[in-house]
């Protein structure tokens, strides 16, 4: 699936309205992602660290872990969650192109019965 759109806010927007937006004060990084699709809204809101330490939460099904990194002059996401079903891993891998105007985000998710992978390519907002 691949998105064009101009947004708001001085994000990177994209789907059928929506943006991301990418906060890096070393070592902390957040990111907001909410986009709509097909009149289907997504959100997605989390906080890592890029100076290498893996973090772990507990859940139900067991530890989750989670790991961001630059590979680059991508950022790289990863994390893998305990379900039911087995372990379940999503990467995401954020990269600027032309010039910074646009922005790729790739997302692979795997495990617990699941095979899905997604590009989005989001439009820098007028400022």
């Amino acid at each position: 699936m691949e998105c064009r759109l101009l947004g708001r806010c001085g994000a990177y927007a994209c789907g059928d309205g929506g943006f991301v937006r990418i906060t890096h004060l070393d070592p902390q990084i957040s990111v907001h992602l909410s986009i709509s699709m097909s009149g289907k809204p997504f959100e997605f809101r989390f906080d890592r660290v890029t100076d290498g330490r893996e973090l772990t939460w507990e859940s139900p099904d067991g530890t989750g872990v989670s790991h961001a990194r630059w590979d680059g002059d991508a950022l790289v996401f990863s994390d893998t969650t305990p379900t039911p079903n087995g372990a379940m891993t999503i990467v995401f891998r954020y990269e600027l192109y032309d010039e910074g105007r646009r922005l790729r985000a790739a997302e692979q998710l795997r495990g617990a019965g699941r095979e899905m992978d997604n590009v989005w390519i989001f439009d820098r907002a007028p400022s």
